[in-house]
């Protein structure tokens, strides 16, 4: 096989930093000097632990019955997509997490999970840049027909 017809090699740089922080890079910000992987990051796809509000929002509702519901239809999806068998039974809950109805504050925890889902979503999309706003698709699309609720 000659070079121009091998196949094109995958285009995807992972950087790996241990105790670097997304902010300390010039790309995002930081003061600190990285030209070579501001190059990388100006017109690559850039992920960071941030989702916008109206991303957020977009889950308002899905979480508020709490986390024992939603392992519940999880597990009914990963039935109906066929995914584990009908016969697979809920794990049981980690001891250190309390059931949902002794929860002080459940509005703080679904607000909590809606943030998650809304960081998950945006990294999903790729770009959390502002200028790169988020697709207009509402997220209930990106789902395989099957209830969040």
């Amino acid at each position: 096989m000659t070079e121009s017809t091998a196949p094109p090699r995958p285009n995807v740089v992972l950087v790996l930093a241990d105790d670097l922080g997304y902010s300390d890079l010039g790309c995002y910000g930081g003061e600190i000097r990285t030209p070579n992987l501001d190059r990388l990051g100006r017109d690559g796809v850039r992920l960071t632990l941030h989702a916008p509000e109206e991303l957020v929002q977009s889950y308002a509702g899905v979480f508020d019955d709490g986390w024992d519901a939603l392992r519940s239809r999880r597990l009914q999806r990963l039935k109906a997509l066929g995914i584990v068998g009908k016969e697979t039974e809920l794990s049981p809950r980690f001891n250190f997490v309390r059931p949902w109805d002794e929860v002080d504050d459940k509005e703080w925890e679904a607000r909590r999970m809606m943030v998650y889902a809304a960081h998950v979503e945006a990294t999903d999309r790729g770009r959390q840049d502002p200028r790169h706003p988020p697709q207009d698709q509402p997220a209930e699309q990106h789902r395989a027909d099957l209830p969040l609720r």
